[in-house]
């Protein structure tokens, strides 16, 4: 028995895509570290007139130099450096956050999907024992020779009963892959749970649609893209910066060992920018901010309009919900009951309490139908302003009502097709 906690908690500590973002935020944390250190300082040393012929041969002529250079940064890259680093920082937490959202939402609706197979495998069966009902009937009436073999109405009772039995065996394929889906969002290759335990009974609150797309300027894309922005602004001013030359220092001491004296050496170095001042770069970085308003003003819009059209097909399945709660369904039961009465009276025929039952699954199918295009809607508007937007509302299953068995047929009067003897109890409803 697999819980929705247990799948949402199972992704989050599993998932590979997750777990590979995870490490790319870590190494963009020790790229800051490594942002804020300055260049470290270079010792050398120089030998001269080593190896040297006539009047400089030996040793005694040749001349030690020992010196300690250090690069200076002049316009400020270490702070730069350091501002960038951070921003990049935070650009890669949003990828993750992006992530962690992408995985949460396919988990929820895989798991959607495998609490609706497996409610739709109970409807099946449901509508595989009607069919069984409405085929024996006709063998009965067959083996009295009220009617032929052959008849028309049998046949095509046989017909939905093959094809009910191969509806279920269909939905339990489907509840195979559903499963697997929903493994692999922790890396699973296969399911090692025997069902998904929920219902989707839920009630279900929608959003307004203006209240949604207030929300737009804080969903996780934007500010994914907000963060991309600042890390090119900090590229642009990081170009700048090292189009300022850096400043190079040395100091050390020359030895002299022909005069047994010894003398500092004092060095500064610094490049003339005559053809290379980095505005390549620059100008680079500075279409790189361009490209990212864009990009974010083209976000925000694509985000709206996604938030738009997932709130239509979840505004969609809610009302096709509420009109068969409203409008069908009461009538799909209220035709059950009156067929039982009618049944039990003796004024219905029992094909007609089949059919009436038959109808009321096809209903609960079709009401099941909408409500998961309605939590999957959910789900992306969810993905989209990184916002819950509803309680739980996959609930822990009770044990569905079924539909009952077929009673004991009643005694029919001599002529008489499908009326059954007054008083004879009927089938029972069904329940949702």
């Amino acid at each position: 028995m697999l819980t929705l906690g247990q799948a949402l908690g199972a992704a989050l500590l599993h998932n590979p895509e997750l777990r590979a973002t995870a490490y790319a935020v870590r190494a963009r944390e020790a790229e800051r570290l490594q942002a804020r250190l300055v260049p470290n300082p270079e010792l050398e040393v120089t030998a001269e007139d080593f190896g040297a012929s006539g009047q400089l041969r030996g040793a005694r002529q040749m001349e030690l130099t020992f010196a300690v250079s250090q690069v200076i940064w002049l316009g400020g890259q270490r702070a730069r450096r350091s501002r960038l680093a951070a921003a990049e920082s935070r650009e890669a937490g949003w990828r993750y956050e992006l992530e962690r959202l992408a995985v949460l939402t396919r988990t929820v609706q895989a798991f959607v999907a495998v609490v609706a197979v497996q409610q739709l495998i109970l409807l099946a069966a449901q509508e595989e024992a009607l069919a069984q009902k409405v085929v024996r009937l006709f063998q009965e009436r067959s083996a009295a020779g009220r009617i032929a073999r052959r008849d028309l109405g049998m046949l095509g009772a046989q017909v939905r009963l093959s094809r009910a039995r191969l509806k279920r065996e269909q939905l339990r394929r489907q509840l195979q892959v559903a499963k697997t889906r929903l493994a692999a969002q922790w890396g699973g290759v296969r399911a090692r749970f025997d069902r998904a335990a929920g219902d989707l009974k839920g009630a279900v609150r929608i959003p307004g649609l203006s209240g949604l797309l207030a929300r737009v300027g804080k969903s996780p894309r934007v500010r994914a893209w907000q963060a991309r922005l600042a890390t090119s602004r900090a590229t642009v001013a990081l170009a700048r910066a090292d189009a300022i030359p850096d400043l190079t220092l040395s100091g050390g001491v020359r030895v002299l060992p022909a005069s047994r004296s010894t003398g500092f050496v004092l060095g500064l170095s610094i490049p003339l920018p005559v053809s290379d001042r980095n505005q390549g770069t620059t100008r680079a970085a500075r279409f790189r901010v361009m490209e990212s308003r864009a990009r974010l003003r083209a976000t925000r819009a694509r985000v709206s309009s996604l938030v738009t059209r997932a709130h239509q097909r979840a505004s969609a399945a809610a009302a096709t919900i509420s009109r068969i709660d409203a409008a069908i369904l009461p009538k799909a039961r209220m035709a059950v009951k009156v067929g039982m009465e009618g049944y039990r009276e003796g004024k219905a025929g029992f094909l007609a309490v089949l059919d009436a039952q038959r109808t009321l699954v096809q209903v609960l199918v079709e009401r099941l139908s909408a409500k998961t295009r309605l939590l999957e809607a959910l789900a992306d508007l969810e993905l989209l302003l990184g916002e819950p937007l509803r309680a739980r509302s996959v609930r822990v299953a009770r044990r569905p009502r079924t539909l009952s068995a077929r009673p004991a047929p009643p005694a029919r009067r001599r002529g008489a097709v499908d009326a059954p003897r007054k008083g004879a109890r009927g089938p029972k409803g069904s329940g949702e």
